[in-house]
Parts: C-alpha cells; structure tokens; sequence
C-alpha cells in the first residue's frame, strides 16, 4: 500500500489510517526520548510498542506488541513457579517482540517469588535496517526481507504486495522489487532498533538475535522457564515447525522445567489470552494448567518425544522466519 509517512499513529479504522503509514524514523526518536527517561514513561513505551506493532514483517506476520498483554499467564506461571520453590529463576522468552512483556515477567516473578531473575529474549527480527540512495530509503529486516520504500514523505509497504487490493501499490512494489542491481547498490546508511530501550538496558535480560527453528547451543539445559506466546501457532508455523521448535524449548529447559505457550486472540473487541503450562519430564511434556481454554497447538506438545521430534526435524530440514 502507497501512503503517506506520518509520526501520528492513526487510530485503527480511521481516515487517517486509510492514507498514512507510521514513519520507521519515529522509532528511533521514540528510542532516543526513552533512553533518557527512566520514570514516567508509560505512554512513550506504549508509543514505542504500538508503532513496533505496526511494522508488518511479511505476509501476515507482525510484531504485535504492548505493555500488560500477558498478565493471566503471568499469574499463572507464578502459580506453578512458587510450587516448586526455586533459589532463582532463568527465563527464555521466545519471541518477544520489542521485550516490554519480557521485561514484565521478570519483574513480576522477582516480586512475587522474591527470587532473582535472568532471561534470554529470542527474536529473529531486532531491527530495521536503513538503506539509501539518492532520495530512495528502503527498510528491510536483517534476513533481508523488504519491509518499506521510502521517496521522500510518502512510503510503499514492501511486505505486504502479495496481500494487498491495490493494483497500483502492487504494481509500483513489483517493479521496484524487480531492479535488483539497484537494490544490491544501495549502501546500508543505518541500523533501527525494534527493542524498548528499557529492556536492552536491563542487566537481567539479554536480547539475541535468533531463529526459533535453529538451536542454540549455548542455552542447552539451562532455562527454568521456557515461553513462547504469540508465536508457536498454526497461523505462522505448521505442525511440523512446531514440533521442531518445541524440540528446541525441550532441549533449553531443565528437568523439571516449565513451558508455557499461548496465544492472544481478538473477540468482540477484546483481546483474550488462551494457553496452557507444561513441566519436562523425560523426553516429554506432562500437562499442569490452561488457561482461557487452553493453547491452540496442546495437541502437538502433549504428543511431543524429544527423540522422534529431533530426528524428524534433521531428516526434512526445517527452517521459517519466527515473528
């Protein structure tokens, strides 16, 4: 879609957001305006997390995001966390997105446990970056998947022509998307960040740049909680990817350790939250709680055998694009 790039997200629905896109640029002065503001900045996060929401990665995977949108299965891992009375707690957060909810979690469990917290934030899309030449910007993300192109004050989302109605955005998006010795001579002219500066600054949580279908040596055998929340769904992932991402999850936790996987879904202008808990035990996930219904893929977890799961997942080679 071809539109005009403003610094005022438009409320959704609205004439505003028929014509404009929110400027990427605005992150970064958002970014700055955080960094140096460590009280009082509710409504710059929540700025931050919804101009990051309205970045669409490809197709219809975004980074939705915003403050308080887990707080159910919060409570409910504190829950099952006090049973087992840990010393301390080591977190691996797949998935999240600009790390508000991240950041959330860990606060919350040092409040209620009163027990130090450590976290790991996997996401594969961490940032924007910028390449320019002349008057022409183009963001893409760091796999290189198009994201926007700039002339000026006007934008053309990139990611999503396959989707769109417009015939002239899908045109012009096709033919810049075909100049590719243009596109190869572009300079990277500059990196924006997708994370809430408050989470990157927090001596607690490490973000890592990360694909949630890749293992990650380094975190074998060492979480004691493993999330994934809107991100391990059908929509994104088929079975199979599941499988092999929960194979991952299995691999990071200790004996004994939590997954949680859930899902946020939108109903009468509502956003619910739908997930289940589960403890490693052995080569499998023994079911504890569900919340709100339960999570959409417990069929797939409660079914799961680290095993037959990793030997499937190295014969056919698995790979997508987490969110």
């Amino acid at each position: 879609m071809l539109r005009f790039l403003t610094s005022r997200l438009a409320a959704p629905g609205s004439w505003r957001s028929k014509l404009t896109f929110p400027d990427p640029e605005h992150l970064a002065q958002l970014a700055g305006a955080l960094a140096e503001r460590s009280a009082d900045s509710t409504d710059l996060s929540r700025e931050f997390s919804a101009y990051v929401s309205s970045i669409r990665i490809v197709g219809h995977i975004s980074k939705l995001t915003r403050p308080n949108r887990l707080c159910q299965m919060n409570q409910a891992l504190c829950q099952q966390l006090r049973a087992l009375t840990p010393a301390d707690v080591t977190l691996l957060d797949l998935g999240g997105s600009d790390g508000v909810t991240t950041l959330e979690l860990v606060e919350h469990l040092e409040a209620e446990l009163g027990v130090e917290v450590r976290a790991w934030m996997l996401d594969l899309y961490v940032r924007l970056l910028r390449y320019a030449r002349g008057g022409v910007v183009e963001y893409r993300m760091a796999d290189g998947a198009p994201i926007m192109l700039r002339v000026g004050p006007v934008g053309l989302q990139l990611s999503s022509l396959a989707s769109t109605r417009d015939p002239v955005s899908r045109i012009l998006g096709r033919l810049y998307l075909g100049r590719a010795r243009f596109r190869q001579s572009m300079p990277l002219d500059g990196s924006i960040s997708l994370i809430n500066p408050h989470v990157t600054r927090d001596r607690r949580i490490a973000v890592t740049e990360w694909n949630a279908l890749e293992r990650n040596s380094e975190l074998i055998d060492r979480a004691t909680v493993a999330r994934a929340s809107n991100i391990l769904n059908r929509v994104y992932f088929s079975d199979d990817q599941i499988l092999c991402a929960a194979g991952h999850l299995h691999a990071y936790l200790h004996e004994g350790g939590l997954l949680v996987i859930s899902r946020n879904r939108s109903e009468q202008c509502e956003e619910l939250e739908a997930g289940s808990i589960w403890r490693k035990e052995g080569d499998r996930f023994l079911p504890l709680e569900n919340v709100g219904g339960g999570s959409e893929v417990a069929d797939l977890i409660e079914n799961f055998r680290a095993d037959s799961t990793s030997a499937r997942a190295a014969q056919q080679g698995l790979g997508i694009e987490s969110a």
